[in-house]
């Protein structure tokens, strides 16, 4: 079974004070879009982990659960959707690969900040800010060009705020496969991690560097960035600043709304979904061991 280890009062506090500083810093400054603002983190620190939840559980049987039972059963086959569909998360269902559960799961103490951080948070907030900017550029070109430069940039605030709710169909599933420890052996007989796959996966990269890069350009562009800056190396780094912001503004409600999703409900979506595997899969155990004298001698000393 799965354990997550609850989070304790003291990391709800930081937690909360993560969250709070960089929307402090945020409304001031937009003061016209206060209300927008204050129901978007609402939104997405309540509403986010609720989607992700649901559309979770949802999401790993009809995509996971069954991509398994199509390679169990060799003689079915793929959707030409579902294919492209698994390549593009980075997955492939061959006859030469063979997929089992490992019996042995790693419970997750979501009191090790540290790797709450870099393991969890930071796949949430680089992809909800591929999405929020992908999204902020299309409106821009939607937008009228004599719409004020302020609310523009409030919008994208705005925008920076929902990420969490963008990725009601990624973050779970990554997640959930992270923890549910699915191992796999290639065509090379080497032995992988599926969940390490699909992070390295187009998908992945493309939301992660796309979006960075959207967002770059469009404080480049902002008019009302390109007021204050007297240069164009000053607008360069106006712009990078920015960035930077936003990332912060989105690292706090990400990780509000990521702790309140895996400290209520991630163990059950967990062991739900290794319970539907464990019906189509083998469940085996990876182990290191010594060699013998007997296998040494087959290496030079």
């Amino acid at each position: 079974m799965f354990h997550v280890k609850k989070l304790n009062p003291l990391g709800w506090v930081v937690v909360l004070i993560l969250a709070a500083v960089p929307l402090a810093i945020v409304l001031p400054i937009f003061s016209f879009a206060l209300i927008w603002i204050v129901i978007s983190f609402t939104l997405a620190i309540i509403i986010a982990p609720l989607l992700w939840k649901f559309a979770g559980k949802s999401l790993l049987a009809s995509i996971f659960v069954k991509n398994f039972e199509i390679w169990k059963e060799s003689e079915q086959e793929s959707s030409p959707l579902r294919t492209l569909f698994n390549a593009f998360i980075g997955v492939k269902i061959s006859p030469a690969y063979f997929y089992f559960l490992e019996g042995r799961c790693e419970d997750l103490n979501l009191n090790s900040f540290k790797t709450i951080l870099t393991q969890r948070i930071l796949n949430v907030t680089s992809a909800s800010i591929g999405i929020a900017y992908i999204v902020a550029t299309i409106l821009r070109f939607i937008i009228p060009k004599n719409a004020d430069a302020t609310m523009i940039m409030g919008i994208s605030l705005v925008l920076t705020l929902l990420g969490p709710l963008f990725l009601f169909w990624l973050i779970p599933m990554l997640w959930s496969i992270q923890d549910a420890n699915i191992k796999y052996q290639d065509a090379g007989k080497d032995l992988n991690d599926l969940s390490q796959k699909i992070s390295k996966s187009f998908l992945r990269k493309l939301i992660g560097i796309t979006g960075i890069t959207f967002a770059f350009s469009f404080f480049l562009d902002s008019r009302l960035l390109a007021e204050s800056a007297q240069n164009i190396i000053q607008r360069y780094a106006i712009a990078g600043l920015w960035v930077v912001f936003v990332v912060f503004l989105n690292i706090g409600v990400s990780l509000f709304a990521g702790i309140v999703y895996l400290n209520f409900y991630h163990q059950k979506v967990v062991n739900e979904f290794r319970a539907q595997l464990g019906q189509t899969l083998e469940i085996g155990v990876t182990s290191v061991r010594t060699l013998s004298e007997q296998e040494q001698s087959h290496f030079p000393k």
